[in-house]
């Protein structure tokens, strides 16, 4: 848990936080105040991000997401929900924001095997599907 100082890019200063101190899987929370957001929605039928820009401050009520790795390095990936003034909130998957405030929870994953966003086509990054399997060799009634 920690706070990241005012004026730094949200998402870079994560990724920054998790190259120092080797994370390459987690869970991430945030809470705060962020200035001059970028968020995208993915538009299937384009294989686009459509980025949308909110200029000003913002309550960032609830950002939520992971850290894996992307071309071998520790890449967020963040949705967060962010109200204004008049409480009217917005959510998308978060592109940049500079901080005013933001508290960040962590939490790591160690182990194997280490999570690892593969380009699926378009400006789509995401982690390896996981088939099913059945662990049980025997059916009970």
């Amino acid at each position: 848990m920690f706070r990241i100082p005012r004026g730094n890019e949200l998402l870079d200063y994560i990724n920054r936080f998790a190259q120092v101190n080797n994370i390459s899987m987690a869970w991430i929370n945030a809470i705060g105040s962020i200035e001059d957001v970028e968020l995208a929605y993915y538009d299937r039928t384009i294989g686009e991000y459509l980025v949308k820009k909110y200029p000003g401050v913002y309550e960032l009520v609830v950002g939520t997401g992971n850290i894996s790795l992307r071309d071998n390095k520790p890449f967020t990936h963040m949705h967060v929900v962010i109200g204004d003034q008049e409480n009217k909130a917005y959510a998308g998957h978060l592109v940049k924001a500079q901080v005013y405030v933001a508290e960040i929870v962590i939490v790591e994953f160690t182990g194997e095997p280490k999570l690892v966003r593969e380009h699926v086509g378009g400006k789509l990054w995401l982690w390896p599907i996981r088939e099913l399997v059945n662990t049980s060799s025997t059916k009970t009634s």
